[in-house]
């Protein structure tokens, strides 16, 4: 009979820290900070990455979702997966977006791109100023803004063995010190199962692949999506053809948002393009 562990978390020595449920993967409770109320002004305030951060522990400390630290941080906008020591990141106080307007934009033109409506914006207090002679590089926060990805699946290609994980071009190809096809797109794209299977791995990969997961198709084929923001799917499960099964990311050992995609035959990584139909989508 095992034991069970008792675990005891010692306060963070921040100021304003509480008891609160963060949604780890793992369902930890935690602690939380409440986001100090900005003063007049650009309406967020600004934290320094510390040793030990993660976009998503920055989010759940301040109660905030991951997108909106992308959406404020133009940089973490182009790649939210590497965070450097000393740098700094806005924080809002409220979901949302922070808005950079670009020359001829008007508040009806970023109401919709961010899902929200002229008046949402109008009325958020630290916009109040600048809405009123909206110019290029002013700032608005985007109270409730979200972007949507409108990626289509790529095409089933039922004449080939396997279909495309996902819409995107080739970065790097298949060659003998690099046995695998890297296909960069938007960040958070969806990434799809080529064929039927199983799933055999489904997380982390300490090979420098980060978050992957890997299908047994049969007959001894194997396939491997890594970099991914994170799986969809567990060890175990029957997945189909086309059925999404992540994200695309860029953790582990990356440069920015891709899919390193790898066909397996009997345990010999070899070229994808065989197996793939002809030309990769985009």
């Amino acid at each position: 009979m095992v034991a069970a562990l008792a675990l005891t978390f010692a306060a963070p020595m921040i100021a304003g820290a509480y008891p609160c449920d963060i949604d780890w993967d793992m369902g930890e409770r935690g602690f939380c900070v409440r986001p100090p109320t900005p003063e007049p002004g650009p309406g967020w305030f600004t934290y320094t990455v510390k040793a030990g951060d993660t976009l998503w522990s920055i989010a759940a400390r301040y109660q905030l979702d991951v997108d909106t630290l992308r959406y404020s941080n133009p940089a973490l906008m182009r790649n939210p997966d590497r965070l450097a020591i000393g740098e700094q990141v806005r924080i809002l106080p409220i979901l949302g977006a922070i808005h950079r307007v670009k020359q001829g934009e008007s508040l009806e033109d970023i109401a919709q791109r961010w899902n929200v409506t002229p008046e949402e914006i109008r009325n958020y207090p630290a916009n109040r100023a600048r809405v009123r002679r909206l110019k290029s590089g002013d700032e608005l926060v985007i109270p409730g803004g979200y972007l949507e990805l409108n990626i289509p699946p790529p095409a089933p290609s039922p004449g080939s063995t396997f279909a495309w994980p996902l819409r995107g071009w080739i970065t790097q190809g298949y060659s003998a010190k690099h046995r695998a096809l890297d296909i960069a797109t938007a960040y958070a794209a969806p990434v799809y199962a080529v064929g039927d299977g199983v799933v055999a791995r489904a997380g982390w990969l300490f090979t420098g692949y980060g978050y992957s997961v890997i299908i047994n198709h049969g007959n001894g084929l194997q396939t491997l999506y890594s970099h991914m923001k994170g799986p969809l799917v567990r060890v175990g499960a029957r997945v189909k053809r086309g059925q999404m099964i992540g994200q695309v990311g860029s953790t582990g050992r990356s440069t920015g948002p891709h899919v390193h995609f790898e066909v397996r035959k009997n345990n010999v990584r070899v070229d994808p393009t065989p197996y793939l139909p002809p030309p990769p989508p985009r």
